[in-house]
């Protein structure tokens, strides 16, 4: 095994999940799951993690 060979795999097993989330199949399981909400009664701490997740997605 060379050292790109590692590399290399995570190159195609990068290509085969982007394959698989981009099926129809994927997609149209995905649609049929429930709208995610936060739950009204999450700690504080959870609600402001997911406030920096959002913002952090935000960021270019």
């Amino acid at each position: 095994m060379k050292p790109g060979d590692k590399f290399d795999g995570r190159a195609v097993l990068t290509s085969h999940v982007r394959h698989q989330l981009g099926t129809k199949a994927t997609r149209r399981f995905v649609r049929a799951l429930p709208i995610f909400r936060v739950d009204p009664d999450t700690p504080d701490r959870f609600k402001k993690l997911l406030r920096e997740l959002n913002q952090a997605k935000k960021r270019p």
